[in-house]
């Protein structure tokens, strides 16, 4: 059980580490005097509020560091990129999850055919008086998201499976002596 959770997690981390390539923002923690890794920006980047110092690096090169003394127009504007750049990470996470999708959906069938998703345009509306009812059905698309690839996963981990096998029984037969 333990052993699935760390490959679960360690498949998440993975996938995020797709979105989190473009930038990434770095700072000791105060109280562990740990080196903290994300994403996202931090509370307190160039927001005003002091915190520790965080450099920000974009495709491995480094484009801030809070250290240096900025104007206040320059500071709210390399937090609102912060912030933009966020929530494009996010959209492009969510329509490579979509795309997985699509691709494990066309492995299941065995055709290229094209495998419906709703798209933004295609979201109902959210009516005041249904409000209850759709976070009810964002509920069970969460699910139902989560089930599938949990399916993905496994089936993942079932391949690899017997790759590994195959290659130990090659290995098994080429070093039996005749």
């Amino acid at each position: 059980m333990v052993i699935m959770r760390l490959i679960y997690l360690t498949i998440f981390l993975l996938l995020l580490s797709a979105t989190a390539q473009g930038r990434m923002y770095q700072w000791k923690d105060p109280d562990t005097g740990t080196t903290q890794l994300s994403g996202k920006p931090p509370a307190w980047y160039r927001s005003g509020e002091s915190g520790p110092r965080v450099f920000v690096f974009d495709k491995g090169r480094i484009i801030d560091d809070t250290s240096i003394e900025l104007s206040d127009v320059q500071r709210d504007s390399l937090r609102q990129e912060a912030l933009l750049q966020t929530e494009k990470d996010r959209q492009k996470a969510i329509e490579e999850a979509k795309e997985a999708e699509e691709m494990k959906a066309q492995i299941n069938m065995g055709t290229k055919e094209e495998v419906p998703f709703m798209n933004k345009e295609e979201e109902p509306e959210v009516i005041p008086d249904k409000q209850a009812e759709s976070v009810e059905d964002e509920n069970k698309q969460e699910k139902l998201t989560e089930e599938r690839m949990r399916a993905l996963i496994t089936e993942w981990e079932n391949q690899k499976t017997e790759q590994a096998r195959k290659k130990a029984d090659t290995v098994l037969q080429d070093s039996s002596p005749d």
